[in-house]
Protein backbone atom coordinates (compact mmCIF):
# COMPACT_ATOMS: atom_id res chain seq x y z
CA UNK A 1 0.00 0.00 0.00
CA UNK A 2 1.19 3.62 -0.77
CA UNK A 3 0.29 6.03 1.79
CA UNK A 4 -1.03 9.11 0.90
CA UNK A 5 0.88 11.31 4.04
CA UNK A 6 4.07 9.80 3.26
CA UNK A 7 3.82 10.57 -0.51
CA UNK A 8 2.95 13.76 0.11
CA UNK A 9 5.83 14.66 2.30
CA UNK A 10 7.97 12.88 -0.27
CA UNK A 11 7.21 15.41 -2.85
CA UNK A 12 7.94 18.28 -0.68
CA UNK A 13 11.40 17.56 -1.23
CA UNK A 14 11.64 18.34 -4.72
CA UNK A 15 8.49 20.25 -5.30
CA UNK A 16 10.40 23.86 -5.19
CA UNK A 17 13.00 22.17 -7.47
CA UNK A 18 10.48 21.09 -10.48
CA UNK A 19 9.77 24.32 -11.33
CA UNK A 20 13.24 26.15 -10.85
CA UNK A 21 15.67 23.68 -12.51
CA UNK A 22 13.40 22.64 -15.45
CA UNK A 23 15.11 24.21 -18.60
CA UNK A 24 11.63 24.03 -20.34
CA UNK A 25 9.37 26.63 -18.28
CA UNK A 26 5.92 25.38 -16.91
CA UNK A 27 3.27 27.94 -18.14
CA UNK A 28 -0.05 26.12 -16.13
CA UNK A 29 -0.34 27.58 -12.78
CA UNK A 30 -0.77 24.53 -10.27
CA UNK A 31 -2.08 24.17 -7.20
CA UNK A 32 0.07 21.88 -5.10
CA UNK A 33 -2.25 20.95 -2.75
CA UNK A 34 -4.99 19.94 -5.36
CA UNK A 35 -2.55 18.58 -7.80
CA UNK A 36 -1.11 16.35 -5.95
CA UNK A 37 -4.09 14.92 -3.92
CA UNK A 38 -5.17 14.06 -7.73
CA UNK A 39 -2.02 12.83 -8.69
CA UNK A 40 -2.88 10.38 -5.73
CA UNK A 41 -6.32 9.13 -6.40
CA UNK A 42 -5.14 7.89 -10.21
CA UNK A 43 -2.29 6.14 -8.72
CA UNK A 44 -4.86 4.90 -5.90
CA UNK A 45 -6.96 3.82 -8.31
CA UNK A 46 -4.76 2.38 -10.96
CA UNK A 47 -5.57 5.09 -13.62
CA UNK A 48 -2.14 6.99 -13.27
CA UNK A 49 -0.13 6.32 -16.33
CA UNK A 50 3.11 8.20 -17.73
CA UNK A 51 2.50 10.98 -19.98
CA UNK A 52 5.10 12.08 -22.79
CA UNK A 53 8.00 14.10 -22.24
CA UNK A 54 7.20 17.81 -22.42
CA UNK A 55 10.24 18.58 -24.99
CA UNK A 56 13.79 16.73 -25.41
CA UNK A 57 17.18 18.63 -24.72
CA UNK A 58 19.48 17.20 -27.09
CA UNK A 59 23.23 17.88 -26.65
CA UNK A 60 26.52 16.77 -27.69
CA UNK A 61 28.31 15.03 -25.31
CA UNK A 62 31.80 14.16 -27.18
CA UNK A 63 32.74 11.81 -30.22
CA UNK A 64 29.54 12.12 -32.14
CA UNK A 65 27.61 10.75 -28.81
CA UNK A 66 24.33 13.14 -28.20
CA UNK A 67 22.95 13.60 -24.57
CA UNK A 68 19.28 13.38 -25.19
CA UNK A 69 17.36 14.63 -21.83
CA UNK A 70 13.62 14.11 -21.78
CA UNK A 71 11.82 16.98 -20.13
CA UNK A 72 9.13 15.36 -17.72
CA UNK A 73 5.60 16.25 -17.12
CA UNK A 74 4.83 17.22 -13.39
CA UNK A 75 3.37 14.23 -12.56
CA UNK A 76 6.08 12.10 -14.04
CA UNK A 77 8.34 13.50 -12.26
CA UNK A 78 6.76 13.47 -9.23
CA UNK A 79 5.95 9.62 -9.52
CA UNK A 80 9.54 8.73 -10.40
CA UNK A 81 10.87 10.89 -7.35
CA UNK A 82 8.53 9.69 -4.94
CA UNK A 83 9.53 5.68 -5.51
CA UNK A 84 13.10 5.75 -6.65
CA UNK A 85 13.36 8.41 -2.48
CA UNK A 86 11.27 5.65 -1.05
CA UNK A 87 13.56 2.96 -2.37
CA UNK A 88 16.55 4.61 -1.94
CA UNK A 89 17.62 3.10 1.48
CA UNK A 90 17.60 -0.39 -0.15
CA UNK A 91 19.16 1.03 -3.47
CA UNK A 92 22.47 2.28 -0.91
CA UNK A 93 23.64 -0.91 1.13
CA UNK A 94 25.87 -2.30 -1.05
CA UNK A 95 27.70 0.87 -2.12
CA UNK A 96 31.52 -0.20 -3.00
CA UNK A 97 34.03 1.68 -0.82
CA UNK A 98 35.77 4.49 -3.00
CA UNK A 99 33.11 4.98 -5.64
CA UNK A 100 31.56 8.72 -6.34
CA UNK A 101 28.45 8.86 -8.41
CA UNK A 102 28.34 12.72 -8.06
CA UNK A 103 24.57 13.02 -6.76
CA UNK A 104 23.35 16.87 -6.45
CA UNK A 105 20.13 15.97 -4.17
CA UNK A 106 21.95 14.36 -1.48
CA UNK A 107 20.16 11.13 -0.33
CA UNK A 108 21.60 8.00 1.61
CA UNK A 109 24.70 7.60 -1.00
CA UNK A 110 25.97 10.80 -1.19
CA UNK A 111 25.98 10.45 2.79
CA UNK A 112 27.86 7.35 2.13
CA UNK A 113 30.52 9.41 -0.23
CA UNK A 114 30.71 12.36 1.92
CA UNK A 115 31.57 10.45 5.31
CA UNK A 116 33.68 8.37 3.53
CA UNK A 117 35.72 10.97 1.82
CA UNK A 118 35.70 13.22 4.99
CA UNK A 119 37.40 10.19 6.30
CA UNK A 120 40.41 10.84 4.13
CA UNK A 121 40.72 14.89 4.31
CA UNK A 122 38.78 17.86 5.24
CA UNK A 123 38.55 19.25 1.72
CA UNK A 124 34.97 21.12 1.84
CA UNK A 125 32.46 19.89 -0.99
CA UNK A 126 30.93 21.75 -3.68
CA UNK A 127 27.69 20.41 -4.63
CA UNK A 128 26.30 20.69 -8.24
CA UNK A 129 23.04 23.20 -7.70
CA UNK A 130 21.47 21.12 -10.98
CA UNK A 131 21.31 17.42 -12.44
CA UNK A 132 21.63 18.92 -15.85
CA UNK A 133 23.05 22.46 -16.49
CA UNK A 134 26.72 23.18 -18.21
CA UNK A 135 27.48 25.52 -16.07
CA UNK A 136 26.48 23.79 -12.74
CA UNK A 137 27.98 20.42 -14.05
CA UNK A 138 31.88 22.55 -14.01
CA UNK A 139 31.37 22.21 -9.67
CA UNK A 140 30.32 18.51 -9.97
CA UNK A 141 33.90 17.72 -12.07
CA UNK A 142 35.88 19.50 -9.72
CA UNK A 143 33.98 17.77 -6.88
CA UNK A 144 35.19 14.68 -8.62
CA UNK A 145 38.68 16.14 -9.21
CA UNK A 146 38.92 16.71 -5.13
CA UNK A 147 38.00 13.41 -4.04
CA UNK A 148 40.52 11.72 -6.99
CA UNK A 149 43.42 13.83 -5.84
CA UNK A 150 42.86 13.03 -1.92
CA UNK A 151 42.43 9.21 -2.88
CA UNK A 152 45.54 9.13 -5.16
CA UNK A 153 47.28 10.81 -1.71
CA UNK A 154 46.74 8.10 0.01
CA UNK A 155 49.50 4.95 0.08
CA UNK A 156 47.01 2.10 -0.25
CA UNK A 157 46.32 3.51 -3.78
CA UNK A 158 48.63 2.91 -6.41
CA UNK A 159 46.26 3.50 -9.67
CA UNK A 160 44.02 5.67 -10.89
CA UNK A 161 40.90 4.43 -13.55
CA UNK A 162 38.18 6.41 -14.42
CA UNK A 163 35.44 5.34 -17.13
CA UNK A 164 32.63 6.51 -18.94
CA UNK A 165 30.33 4.19 -20.29
CA UNK A 166 28.72 6.57 -23.60
CA UNK A 167 25.45 6.49 -23.45
CA UNK A 168 25.24 4.23 -20.52
CA UNK A 169 21.53 4.86 -19.38
CA UNK A 170 20.02 4.01 -22.60
CA UNK A 171 21.67 0.55 -22.33
CA UNK A 172 20.65 -0.81 -18.70
CA UNK A 173 18.20 -3.86 -19.20
CA UNK A 174 15.09 -2.96 -17.42
CA UNK A 175 14.14 -6.75 -16.45
CA UNK A 176 17.50 -7.17 -15.03
CA UNK A 177 17.07 -4.24 -12.65
CA UNK A 178 13.97 -4.90 -11.89
CA UNK A 179 14.70 -8.10 -10.60
CA UNK A 180 17.89 -6.90 -8.81
CA UNK A 181 15.23 -3.80 -7.14
CA UNK A 182 13.04 -6.69 -6.14
CA UNK A 183 15.97 -8.80 -4.84
CA UNK A 184 17.29 -5.47 -2.72
CA UNK A 185 13.98 -4.50 -1.83
CA UNK A 186 10.98 -5.79 1.12
CA UNK A 187 8.17 -7.11 0.26
CA UNK A 188 6.30 -4.21 1.57
CA UNK A 189 7.77 -2.18 -1.17
CA UNK A 190 6.40 -4.59 -3.84
CA UNK A 191 3.45 -1.31 -5.03
CA UNK A 192 5.89 1.17 -5.28
CA UNK A 193 8.42 -1.32 -7.44
CA UNK A 194 5.25 -2.08 -9.73
CA UNK A 195 4.61 1.82 -9.79
CA UNK A 196 8.02 2.61 -10.75
CA UNK A 197 8.74 0.08 -13.67
CA UNK A 198 4.83 1.28 -15.11
CA UNK A 199 6.88 4.79 -15.34
CA UNK A 200 10.23 3.15 -17.13
CA UNK A 201 8.85 0.76 -19.34
CA UNK A 202 6.15 3.78 -20.42
CA UNK A 203 7.52 7.37 -20.04
CA UNK A 204 8.92 7.46 -23.65
CA UNK A 205 5.76 6.43 -26.11
CA UNK A 206 6.45 8.99 -28.40
CA UNK A 207 8.99 7.17 -29.59
CA UNK A 208 8.38 3.87 -28.58
CA UNK A 209 4.54 3.98 -28.91
CA UNK A 210 2.49 1.16 -26.59
CA UNK A 211 4.92 -1.05 -26.64
CA UNK A 212 7.04 -1.55 -23.18
CA UNK A 213 10.73 -0.24 -22.88
CA UNK A 214 12.92 -3.11 -21.69
CA UNK A 215 16.29 -1.15 -22.19
CA UNK A 216 16.69 2.18 -21.06
CA UNK A 217 16.57 5.08 -17.98
CA UNK A 218 15.45 8.71 -18.46
CA UNK A 219 18.20 11.56 -18.44
CA UNK A 220 17.65 13.39 -15.44
CA UNK A 221 16.54 16.83 -15.27
CA UNK A 222 15.58 17.21 -12.13
CA UNK A 223 16.99 14.79 -9.17
CA UNK A 224 18.98 12.74 -9.47
CA UNK A 225 16.68 9.10 -9.48
CA UNK A 226 17.82 7.69 -12.89
CA UNK A 227 21.45 8.20 -11.00
CA UNK A 228 20.63 6.31 -8.22
CA UNK A 229 19.49 3.30 -10.17
CA UNK A 230 22.16 3.66 -12.44
CA UNK A 231 25.08 3.61 -9.81
CA UNK A 232 23.09 0.77 -7.91
CA UNK A 233 22.70 -1.30 -11.49
CA UNK A 234 26.71 -0.98 -11.97
CA UNK A 235 27.46 -2.15 -8.40
CA UNK A 236 28.35 -5.70 -9.03
CA UNK A 237 30.47 -4.45 -11.88
CA UNK A 238 32.06 -1.88 -9.19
Amino acid sequence: MIEKDLFLKTISGIWAEISKKTYVPITEKIEKKIFLDGLFGEIESFNYTPSNPREYIVSNKHNLVSRIVPVLSVKDICVYYYCVKSLEENLAINRVDGTYGGFSMGGSIRKKEEEEFNFLSEIPFSVSPYTYNPLAWVNAWRDFQKKAYTYSAQEEYSYFIKLDVANFYDCINLNLLDKKVRESCKKAHSDIIDLLFQFLRNWNKKFDKYFPKSIGLPQDEVGDCSRILANFYLQDFD
